[in-house]
């Protein structure tokens, strides 16, 4: 490396890693509580929403992974990688990102204790646990392949470097501040990488020099420089069967950063929206010529990297970029850190609120309110990232990293599956198969990876063991155990229909009746109100669907947390006035009429009423989507939700005050 290039990168990282700890402190002021610092308050609108997604996906990963497939499996062994993950993220998204949102759980573990049970949380958040440090290990042994290639120095150094200001930058604010730094670094990987690969291109001598000089026996599309080809069906990892198993399934449904994406978004459409453009839009500008920048570099260097050179193909990124110019190169090079860190953040926190919300504050501290649990869910963090800092040296590298971090998602990600989408499937059934799928992998991890006693690599990935124990015992077990009362094939969502069972509602049960007749009736606004795991609101909902007081839009899916108050709800609570009736014929209250009159003068006017009325920001929030939800309220503003009147608000308020008059 150059002086110059050396100089541009060590000036350049100093502006990118000030600017970085300006933003996270900046943004501290908002993060007021644990929710806060997980879910930034559920404000993330569609245009952050996708920039961070892209921001996850321009990764550590995709630098190191796609280059090095390209190498040796050929351009479409390596984009085989990228369609997989791309088919996952659509799936994903469309399957699961009404459910995510609506369902009122803040990680995909305290989904699980709502679903199942507390046994199936625990344990699905120790699995998630080691594959979200797994990942955010791999995020940053990934960088530091590169960068260690790039400046020359130890990787060591370079982890560890990358873990001091992670830590720091996401201990200030969490999730605020990734989102506010993913916008910058997504717009740079939609810039940069298609202008890598446009020099390395210039470089080699475009694609007609790439095909005549491929220095491989076979075609550069199908085949890597010793003329291996990426198998399909092989249950050895790669293949596109593991790729999709372990990218497409494991690591998507079964992680809780992606998960916490969906719940962190303003509404299910911004969810949707945001996952869906960011997916589409990652292929043609970072993914696909991720994988021909590796094409076009093998063609450069055909003796550099392994197995014919000695260099890791991981580290051709960074082999590449100190080859280029020293300004764009080092201008790269941040961006790639930055990458780095935005996504290794987003798996920290993904990690910490599994740490902190579903093993701590579930088992140890329940009653601890949001505000009292962000100190202990910031030293939770502190924790899991100096015990993430040894799994960066896992053997294989990054390639097996990710697989490995892949694996231990992939039980968690039948339970959720089957849970949404199968009434009937028991909390012992979902305890007993997660068990084992996790016991399974964990041993055959020991007697492969770590001592070679046995290497079911040679048959099979460890991650396809764990989902075949994993479904074969749920699918095994579950007609010898008791499911749910909704799992029983005589319940129906409709409560004049079907069986209803004579209970008298709790005193809390009554205050959730009473929300969902003032139309805060869906399950994330029932718990955003009150402020408590969501597992004591799903208690409530559950004993009140069983006594008819309410129902369920359907039995699975999102409609499983949309609830409407029946007759027998109705006649459970206090007769309203003619007032009262009228608005409940909106869906509306006195006090939400009272609200929207404010909130037609300003949004400022409004949020200060309903803090007058003691309401705290998880219920202000709650107020808000119902109202939004319902063509009350609209949302604007980019970083920040800023609340507004429609149309339809401003003729309701005034015909009601016509007829007070």
């Amino acid at each position: 490396m150059t002086t110059s290039a050396y100089l541009s990168f060590v000036v350049l990282a100093i502006i990118f890693l000030f600017l970085l700890l300006a933003i996270g402190y900046a943004t501290k002021r908002w993060t007021k509580n644990a929710e806060d610092f997980v879910l930034s308050g559920r404000e993330t609108g569609t245009f952050v929403g996708a920039t961070s997604m892209l921001a996850i996906i321009y990764a550590g990963t995709i630098f190191v992974l796609l280059p090095n497939f390209a190498m040796l499996f050929g351009f479409w062994g390596a984009a085989a990688w990228a369609i997989c993950l791309t088919i996952g993220y659509i799936i994903y998204t469309l399957a699961m990102g009404s459910v995510a949102r609506r369902c009122g759980a803040t990680t995909l573990s305290e989904w699980m204790e709502t679903r199942f049970d507390g046994r199936v949380r625990t344990i699905t958040a120790i699995g998630g646990l080691l594959g979200m440090s797994g990942i955010l290990a791999n995020n940053i042994a990934s960088f530091a392949n590169s960068l260690s290639a790039y400046l020359g120095i130890q990787t060591w150094i370079a982890v560890l470097a990358c873990f001091v200001v992670m830590l720091i930058f996401t201990y200030f604010s969490g999730m605020w501040a990734v989102n506010a730094t993913n916008i910058f670094q997504g717009i740079m990987g939609v810039i940069l990488i298609p202008l890598f690969v446009i020099l390395v291109a210039y470089r080699t001598g475009g694609l007609a020099a790439l095909e005549a000089n491929w220095p491989g026996p076979g075609d550069w599309m199908t085949s890597g420089l010793t003329g291996n080809s990426l198998s399909t069906v092989s249950l050895r990892y790669p293949s596109v069967l593991t790729f999709s198993i372990l990218l497409g399934f494991f690591l998507i449904w079964g992680s809780n950063y992606y998960y916490l994406r969906i719940a962190s978004a303003r509404n299910e459409k911004t969810a949707k929206r945001s996952m869906i453009s960011a997916s589409l839009v990652a292929v043609p500008l970072l993914m696909l010529p991720l994988c021909l920048a590796g094409s076009f570099i093998a063609t450069l260097y055909p003796t550099t990297f392994k197995p014919i050179g000695t260099l890791a193909g991981t580290a051709a990124y960074g082999f590449m970029l100190a080859n280029l110019g020293a300004f764009i190169g080092a201008l790269m090079m941040v961006s790639t850190m930055a990458a780095a860190i935005s996504t290794g953040s987003t798996a920290l926190i993904g990690a910490t609120s599994l740490g902190s919300r579903d093993i701590y504050q579930r088992n140890f501290n329940p009653d601890a309110t949001p505000e009292k649990m962000l100190k202990p869910t910031r030293l939770i963090m502190l924790l899991i990232g100096i015990v993430t800092l040894i799994l960066c040296f896992f053997p294989g590298g990054p390639t097996y990293l990710f697989a490995f971090a892949n694996a231990w998602l992939g039980p968690p990600a039948v339970l959720l599956v089957l849970g949404v989408f199968w009434r009937k499937l028991t909390p012992t059934a979902a305890f007993y198969s997660v068990l084992a799928g996790m016991l399974v992998m964990a041993v055959l991890t020991v007697l492969d990876d770590i001592t070679g006693i046995w290497r079911i690599s040679q048959y099979m990935h460890v991650g396809i063991a764990g989902l075949i124990v994993t479904l074969g015992l749920a699918l095994l077990l579950n007609p010898f155990c008791k499911s749910k009362y909704y799992g029983a094939p005589d319940w129906n969502a409709d409560a004049k229909t079907g069986r209803r069972e004579a209970l008298k509602p709790e005193p809390e049960d009554v205050e959730i009746l009473k929300l969902i007749a003032s139309g805060i009736d869906q399950m994330v606004e029932i718990v955003d109100y009150s402020g408590r795991d969501s597992r004591f609101s799903s208690r409530c909902v559950e004993r009140l669907d069983r006594g008819g007081y309410i129902q369920r839009e359907k039995l699975s899916g999102a409609g499983f947390y949309s609830f409407s108050i029946t007759e027998t709800g109705k006649a459970a609570l206090p007769a309203g006035t003619d007032t009262e009736r009228r608005l409940e014929a909106l869906r509306l209250t006195p006090f939400t009429l009272n609200y929207l009159e404010r909130l037609i003068a300003s949004q400022e006017e409004g949020i200060k009423w309903l803090t007058e009325q003691g309401k705290t920001a998880g219920q202000i929030i709650a107020i808000n989507s119902a109202l939004f939800r319902k063509g009350y309220v609209g949302e604007a503003g980019m970083l920040r939700r800023v609340y507004y009147a429609t149309k339809k608000a401003k003729q309701t308020v005034g015909e009601f005050a016509q007829k007070a008059v």
